[in-house]
């Protein structure tokens, strides 16, 4: 998701999604990583006019966030906490056994 205004650089960077329904982005020029829920995105008919998603996570400190919730200990709050990932897709967290692993 990089947003880019004519002629002007990018203000969001775009960096992936943490399981294909929250996507990850980075502001720029505040380093702000936020989560949004994309399915807030494909179904603008739900919100008033004027009103806009919410993001689902927020963190000011994108090494921590990374270093944390994405390759720390912090994951399983993340997605079982945070997102509120359904228990029956958390079979398959590979992602997760990985961790569990090597931290």
């Amino acid at each position: 998701m990089m947003r880019l205004n004519e002629g002007k650089p990018a203000v969001t960077l775009g960096l992936g999604a943490v399981y294909h329904v929250f996507t990850v982005s980075l502001e720029l020029k505040s380093l702000e990583v936020t989560l949004w829920d994309e399915t807030d995105h494909e179904t603008p008919e739900m919100w008033e006019e004027g009103e806009e998603p919410e993001p689902v996570f927020t963190c000011r400190d994108p090494l921590m966030f990374f270093d944390e919730y994405i390759f720390g200990p912090k994951y399983p709050e993340l997605i079982d906490d945070i997102l509120e990932v359904d228990p029956d897709h958390l079979v398959n967290d590979k992602w997760r056994g990985l961790l569990a692993q090597i931290n």
